[in-house]
């Protein structure tokens, strides 16, 4: 069955191209704003994969962490080093070595340019830019982030696409270590937001996070601080949840944030991995409730998570949720044209797993 509906999402998403494609007719001002895609972009992401495999580390063993270059990571088990889990008809207790990585999960693409896939090497450049280029969060739209004369402070727009990019399958490596759960190893889109028009509407958005009106207000925003001094400091804080560090709030779950390009393509960013969760397309594998078997996360764990920028430049340290661009986003979006603020950012989930 599972198969069937995989299948099914596939013809619809080809379906929905093909549509697009129709549209492409569709005049657009902004139709220099380019794509940055190419079989270039392909080559050097994928390259970046690999050679960025070092961030899987820390890697834990029954308790033990090895590290390399002092990469963050937050053990929530604590250093248990055995587990049992409950498996088969009737359920059997089975003994195993605890087992923590990061994994790298996804890319993450937040473009300008709608249906642009720097990740696959291809594009439609400004195709249905009028239907897909632009979001309405109520204040004044654009591509800029500085203040308007009034003194608002404009919102920057862009569309955003869940690749699956499982590297470690693509490459054949510990496919015989049952928890990794390597069983599927093709590339996949799970979420393109120019299809999604709860993505371009703040007011539509809130019908999959209706809760977001309660944190629309300063004091919500001012407990928010804690969260931005721990994220770049060290992880942020879980359970103030609609934050996510200095980079904003997770609240609406949708493609309008503030900031300058670079901090807010990787707000967007960030609040598609809440999205993902919410919509159960991306599960908690952190903690004892979830050693024996991912479980739903409709609220997201922010520490569970790490990204790191890999197009148009590459950032080449993963980071938590939140953490200050001042530290990391130099020079890392060239005022090249076609090519600047289109972004790719790879995603690493925490694992923790009970090994047989």
């Amino acid at each position: 069955m599972s198969g069937l509906l995989k299948n099914a999402a596939k013809k619809i998403v080809s379906i929905i191209l093909v549509i697009a494609v129709f549209f492409s007719y569709v005049p657009r001002s902004e139709a220099a704003i380019g794509c940055s895609a190419s079989p270039a972009s392909m080559l050097q992401i994928f390259t970046e994969s690999i050679a960025t495999l070092y961030n899987v580390f820390p890697i834990t063993i029954a308790g033990v962490p090895i590290n390399i270059n002092n990469l963050p990571t937050a053990n929530e088990l604590g250093g248990l080093p055995v587990c049992i889990c409950m498996q088969g008809v009737p359920p059997i207790p089975r003994i195993g070595l605890t087992f923590g990585w990061w994994n790298p999960e996804a890319t993450i693409e937040t473009v300008k340019a709608p249906f642009c896939f720097p990740t696959l090497g291809f594009g439609f450049g400004s195709l249905g830019g009028q239907f897909f280029g632009e979001g309405n969060s109520g204040q004044q739209q654009g591509v800029s982030s500085e203040t308007t004369g009034e003194g608002r402070e404009r919102q920057v727009f862009a569309n955003v696409h869940w690749i699956k990019y499982p590297v470690f399958a693509l490459l054949g490596l510990f496919t015989d270590v049952t928890c990794l759960n390597l069983t599927e190893s093709g590339i996949d889109f799970l979420y393109i937001s120019e299809i999604d028009p709860t993505w371009r509407d703040d007011l539509l958005s809130s019908i999959i996070n209706p809760e977001a009106i309660l944190f629309a207000n300063p004091v919500a925003q001012i407990a928010c601080i804690p969260d931005s001094i721990a994220s770049t400091a060290g992880f942020p804080i879980d359970p103030l949840f609609w934050c996510m560090g200095a980079w904003g709030s997770s609240y609406p779950l949708a493609g309008n944030a503030g900031g300058n390009q670079i901090e807010a393509n990787a707000a967007l960013a960030a609040r598609t991995i809440y999205r993902m969760g919410r919509m159960l397309l991306l599960w908690q594998t952190v903690g004892m409730v979830s050693l024996c078997q991912p479980i739903p996360m409709p609220i997201w764990l922010k520490s569970e998570f790490s990204m790191y920028e890999g197009f148009p430049m590459l950032w080449p340290l993963r980071m938590p949720i939140g953490r200050t661009e001042m530290i990391w986003s130099a020079g890392m979006n060239p005022p090249v044209p076609s090519r600047d603020d289109n972004f790719v950012w790879f995603l690493y989930q925490h694992h923790e797993c009970c090994m047989f």
